[in-house]
């Protein structure tokens, strides 16, 4: 299914999850911070340990991406 950042939001508030986005769009990135992948957050935890449902996004589709 097609998603963009409104049913992301709500699959993570609907799941009481965190979800990381891994954009590999070509979108702007935070360099002072020595960012190489530019990270979307949604949800409450998104931390490591807390083992967020982690997507990876390349133009056209999203891939599920896990340890």
């Amino acid at each position: 299914k097609e998603a963009d950042h409104a049913q992301i939001m709500a699959l993570a508030e609907a799941l009481s999850v965190g979800v990381r986005v891994a954009y590999l769009d070509r979108s702007e990135l935070n360099t002072a911070k020595g960012d190489v992948i530019n990270w979307v957050e949604f949800g409450r935890d998104t931390t490591e340990q807390s083992a967020p449902l982690t997507l990876l996004y390349r133009p056209g589709h999203f891939d599920v991406v896990t340890k």
